[in-house]
């Protein structure tokens, strides 16, 4: 995970941030970046560098290698681990800086990066980079949002353009089969809390 946070800094230095550093927390360390591109405003962004393990004997080819492969009825895709989430969105946006930069044109915004090393557990460190280390507050409040590189394809071909997230939330669904006649005819929510409380 070390390995992976400073990594993430040095592809931000030579995607063109001028300061980055890995930000230690209780848990998996994060990563702070800075572009300044002397632009009146400036935009958040939003990365991960963790990802799901896998099992190299479930997949049709090797998941590390990002490898071009011809698939049925679809013709050639990349396959690789986290290639869709989240590693290949956020490579795109960093060769776009670089491109940006080799082409001699500046950024329209400033930017201000965070990375963070525990997404795939829920983020329970996230806070401490975000909100408790005060340079990073303070970057991020001139923010006008935050951006979370992201691109997906349907099956057809075409391209699916999401635009924009307010935020997530938690739903607890408690349902019965007895209005219907069928199924479960008691709250199984409620019984499987009282199942929770008897003694083992």
């Amino acid at each position: 995970m070390a390995e992976g946070a400073e990594l993430m800094r040095k592809l931000a230095l030579d995607a063109g941030f001028q300061h980055a550093e890995v930000i230690p927390t209780q848990g998996q360390p994060g990563v702070f970046a800075t572009l300044d591109a002397a632009a009146k405003h400036t935009l958040g962004l939003y990365f991960m560098y963790d990802v799901k393990q896998v099992d190299p004997g479930e997949w049709s080819s090797p998941p590390w290698d990002a490898k071009l492969v011809e698939m049925p009825d679809l013709g050639t895709v990349l396959m690789g681990r986290a290639a869709t989430n989240q590693k290949g969105s956020q490579a795109a946006l960093l060769a776009a800086l670089h491109a940006i930069r080799g082409a001699g044109r500046k950024l329209p915004v400033n930017l201000v990066l965070v990375a963070e090393g525990e997404e795939e557990i829920g983020s329970p460190h996230f806070p401490e980079i975000v909100l408790e280390t005060p340079r990073v507050r303070a970057a991020l409040e001139k923010s006008l949002g935050i951006f979370m590189p992201s691109h997906s394809q349907d099956s057809d071909g075409s391209i699916v353009i999401a635009l924009g997230s307010k935020g997530d939330i938690e739903c607890e669904l408690i349902a019965s089969g007895a209005a219907w006649g069928r199924g479960p005819t008691r709250d199984v929510h409620s019984s499987y809390a009282a199942q929770l409380d008897q003694p083992a």
